[in-house]
């Protein structure tokens, strides 16, 4: 197997099938190499990075990230989510002590952008394949944690703007909407939210804890993200 260069990939990422031998046995067609594994007959990535290929051996390897985004034209570098970077995502499950989210974009920095927190000069990249990612409770907000209830803060289909705050496991990153302009940044009327815009009537924002149907003036309460 061949790859055009550079190819960068994400861990568990499919990257080719286990290595096979030779009819006679004699040698071995392709081999795994450093930052991959073999899972169910297939050869997976287990680090973000550059794949590269052995022309003599066949050897398939991934280079670490930390390593390798210096090959990419800044431009065309990949981007994943790392400690500090601002997301945005949609809240696909809830439960009483947590929301799952998927990252869908992920915040750079706007050229010509100035430092600080709350800089409004960010372009969000979309991801070419959504990050897994959970908001628990204790994240939520910075005041009042043991009077807030998950339910009262997000429903599923919710699109939010967050901050990341740990790599979590190796299933999700975490997140925290514990800033004032952090939180949901575009919501459905209704539990039928959950496909986007065709589950009901959108929502603006009230206050920090309100938004209002645009037309019907109902309101439903919601983490509100503070607008830019």
């Amino acid at each position: 197997m061949t790859f055009a260069s550079p190819v960068f990939v994400l861990p568990g990422q499919e990257i080719g099938d286990a290595p096979a031998a030779t009819a006679d046995g004699a040698s071995v067609v392709s081999s795994p190499g450093a930052g991959t594994h073999i899972q169910n007959g297939k050869l997976f990535a287990s680090v973000a990075g550059t794949l590269l290929t052995d022309p003599v051996t066949g050897s398939i390897s991934v280079r670490p990230a930390a390593s390798s985004l210096a090959k990419f034209p800044c431009a065309h570098r990949p981007v994943i989510p790392t400690v500090n970077s601002l997301v945005l995502g949609r809240v696909i499950r809830l439960t009483t002590r947590q929301a799952t989210i998927s990252i869908l974009a992920i915040g750079v920095a706007a050229a010509g952008a100035g430092a600080g927190a709350d800089s409004p000069a960010i372009d969000f990249v979309p991801c070419p394949t959504p990050f897994p990612a959970l908001l628990r409770l204790q994240d939520v907000r910075a005041t009042e944690k043991d009077k807030l209830k998950m339910l009262e803060c997000f429903h599923v289909g919710d699109v939010v703007r967050a901050l990341v705050i740990s790599l979590g496991d190796q299933t999700s990153y975490y997140l925290s909407t514990a800033r004032n302009d952090l939180g949901v940044v575009m919501a459905w009327s209704g539990t039928a939210a959950a496909g986007g815009s065709s589950g009901g009537e959108q929502l603006l924002p009230l206050n920090w804890r309100e938004m209002m149907g645009a037309k019907t003036g109902t309101s439903e309460l919601r983490k509100v993200a503070k607008p830019f």
